[in-house]
């Protein structure tokens, strides 16, 4: 039977209160209370990594989260809205090319800026 090397991926968290005027604040906080640590039974056999980001709640409600996780989700929700006006406006276009006005045009070059901006261009 073979032998193979693995590494578990563990996460882990750190919760704490803190008083801030605004969000951004509140974050700068919480990082600078990012001092977690490990005893040495359990450093044996695990090591604690870098602070991966905060997710902040208000009255019970997340209001931010900087993860990677959370920053990589509200991406791809933009990414979807312009994906989707993108869409929109093709339909559109397509629509618009049975009217023999010249809409054709306008409407494919609309199109085009909205695939550009959906990509980044």
């Amino acid at each position: 039977m073979a032998e193979y090397e693995c590494t578990l991926i563990y996460d882990a968290s750190h919760g704490c209160t803190v008083e801030a005027d605004n969000l951004k604040d509140a974050i700068d906080a919480a990082y600078d209370r990012a001092d977690a640590s490990l005893c040495h039974q359990c450093s044996a056999r695990l090591d604690l990594g870098d602070v991966q980001g905060v997710i902040v709640y208000q009255d019970g409600a997340e209001v931010s989260d900087t993860t990677y996780s959370g920053e990589e989700i509200a991406r791809l929700l933009t990414e979807k809205t312009e994906l989707l006006e993108a869409l929109d406006v093709l339909v559109t276009a397509m629509d618009e090319s049975r009217v023999p006005s010249g809409g054709w045009v306008v409407a494919l070059s609309n199109a085009r800026g909205a695939i550009a901006k959906a990509r980044g261009n």
